[in-house]
């Protein structure tokens, strides 16, 4: 079974498309972990409205990689698809995502292509300007043919991770990337240094709006905290014997 692990602090209107996108394009059996992190828009009560939804309602706002661990305990799949609630996904993601998964045995993540995203071998130029078009051509892209492309580092709006790489390597390091800023970046890394290897599916797009939850915070605390966590990663990996311009 997946487990499709959907963490979410306010955005309400972002999340319920986003699960409206699964329901439309995702047939069963799947499991939907859905967490809240202490939201006050009423995400929780719309999470806990339903039917057969896994729903943690933490306390206090335990940020994006808090958020995504305590759902990753709570999930029972043999895959584990961490999702961002502010993408869209599209006809055919998640079995074009299964087979580049499913491909090797040392593959041990993968992720699709977007409209928008920090990490460029990610990215790709769209052609539609109205999101009311996108499905359609979304679908089209999705029904090429397998294309799959090594890479070291995986953007977290959507991970496809192995529980039993997830077993070995542990869950996202909340410590020191609570925020979500450099947790995808550490997490790569260290499916790498466990012998695995990373996949772009290329012949897979979903739609990401893009950072909805950081742009309710205060430019110059997200940029501090930016800063401070590329601070702590480049420390943990220089801590670890490797040298992080290479990382």
């Amino acid at each position: 079974m997946v487990s499709i692990i959907i963490p979410a602090y306010n955005q309400l209107a972002y999340t319920r498309q986003a699960i409206a996108s699964i329901r439309a394009h995702t047939p069963p059996p799947y499991e939907l972990v859905l967490v809240d992190n202490a939201s006050t828009d009423g995400t929780l009560a719309y999470f806990r409205s339903l039917p057969g939804a896994v729903v943690v309602a933490n306390p206090v706002n335990q940020g994006h990689a808090g958020g995504t661990n305590r759902g990753i305990e709570r999930s029972r799949g043999e895959v584990l698809v961490l999702l961002n609630n502010d993408v869209l996904v599209t006809a055919g993601w998640l079995d074009n995502l299964l087979r580049a998964l499913g491909s090797a045995p040392d593959v041990g993540m993968v992720g699709p292509v977007t409209n928008y995203s920090f990490a460029p071998r990610q990215q790709v130029e769209v052609p539609y300007r109205d999101l009311s078009a996108m499905p359609a051509w979304a679908a089209r892209y999705n029904a090429g043919p397998d294309c799959w492309e090594e890479t070291d580092f995986l953007l977290g709006f959507c991970l496809v991770v192995k529980r039993r790489v997830v077993q070995e390597v542990g869950l996202l390091d909340e410590a020191r990337f609570a925020l979500g800023f450099f947790d995808d970046n550490d997490y790569s890394w260290r499916v790498r240094r466990a012998g695995y290897r990373l996949l772009i599916a290329r012949n897979t797009f979903l739609h990401h709006f893009g950072s909805v939850t950081l742009k309710q915070q205060n430019p110059a605390e997200t940029t501090r905290a930016f800063t401070e966590a590329a601070r702590r990663f480049r420390a943990k990996v220089a801590g670890a014997g490797e040298d992080p311009e290479r990382v």
